[in-house]
């Protein structure tokens, strides 16, 4: 991780590679996902949502890895959920 600025007093970060270059793509299970293909994925589906905050990143809590979806949002668990299952669906 490398720090690369500071918006709203919080610092923004971006992945690196050992070679310190920012990643590209990640994986789980061979699938290749990108920013390219996650941001506008993520910008369609939150697009009417209210959120200060999305994220999806990979988590290899057992029993299986797999993607999490972190939203910062006034909506309650079960639509939070539903939102979660409509992105990796899409992915």
């Amino acid at each position: 991780m490398r720090a690369v600025a500071v918006g709203r007093k919080i610092p923004q970060f971006t992945a690196t590679g050992t070679d310190g270059r920012p990643w590209k793509s990640g994986d789980l299970r061979g699938e290749k996902l990108s920013a390219v293909v996650v941001e506008p994925l993520l910008a369609a589906v939150l697009k009417e949502v209210p959120h200060a905050f999305a994220l999806l990143a990979p988590s290899d809590v057992a029993p299986a890895p797999r993607y999490r979806l972190f939203l910062e949002t006034p909506l309650d668990d079960g639509r939070c959920a539903a939102l979660a299952a409509e992105v990796l669906a899409a992915l």
